[in-house]
């Protein structure tokens, strides 16, 4: 689990300060918390979901809780709506929901959650947004330099920014990230790589073709981070 090879890599003598961005119930701090002593800042925008996060929020150690969705540098969140369905919520641009989304930078999230402007690890599962969501964080991940961990779908990216998934890979080794470890949808991991290895690129364009796995889960680590990719299977 990459949360408590964190804590060990960083030699923490704290919790382990963990940001979820598209929280949904908490599940991700569940585990996390289940592996290691961890702060959270859960970050969901969607009122469906809030009751049963705070719910299961309860039981942890030290939960924050930020209801609102966060700002994409890809699309302008404040014109989308929400769609449900199979347990989790996705932004898009044309729906027959007319719900008023509340969209707030990580800036302005940190304002309020000054604890968490060095946290150790952020967790971003928003079904598209993600690479967008980066973009708009990279200040900041330019400065502090968590380990990042998000879904990369590439086809899915494409459908709700128009923009090339693929790209983020170079911008994320230009933020001083240089390596990654990849995970397929079900969790077996495809290998570690450069964040620039042109084969990384390669593969990344077959995602969601048949017998291809539909999307990533990938880490992405700092120079000072590289230890943790060896603590992971």
């Amino acid at each position: 689990m990459a949360a408590a090879g964190i804590s060990r890599v960083r030699n923490l003598d704290r919790p382990l300060r963990v940001i979820d961005i598209g929280a949904n119930v908490g599940d991700s701090v569940a585990i996390i918390e289940s592996h290691t002593a961890t702060e959270a800042l859960c970050v969901e925008g969607d009122p469906v979901y809030l009751p049963y996060l705070a719910w299961n929020a309860s039981a942890f150690r030290s939960v924050a809780i930020e209801n609102c969705y966060i700002a994409s540098a890809d699309v302008e969140l404040a014109t989308t709506s929400v769609n449900r369905g199979a347990g989790t919520a996705r932004l898009v641009t044309e729906s027959t929901a007319a719900e008023s989304i509340p969209v707030r930078t990580i800036t302005q999230i940190l304002q309020d959650h000054v604890q968490f402007a060095d946290a150790d690890l952020v967790k971003i599962d928003t079904d598209g947004h993600d690479v967008g969501i980066i973009r708009s964080m990279s200040p900041w991940l330019n400065a502090a330099h968590p380990v990042v961990f998000f879904e990369f779908d590439p086809r899915l990216t494409e459908e709700v920014s128009g923009h090339d998934a693929a790209a983020i890979f170079h911008e994320l080794e230009e933020l001083g990230y240089p390596e990654v470890a990849v995970y397929d949808n079900l969790g077996a991991m495809v290998g570690r790589f450069a964040s620039g290895d042109p084969s990384l690129l390669e593969m990344s364009s077959t995602l969601g073709n048949p017998g291809q796995p539909p999307y990533w889960d990938v880490v992405a680590v700092s120079s000072v981070d590289r230890g943790v990719l060896d603590t992971l299977r």
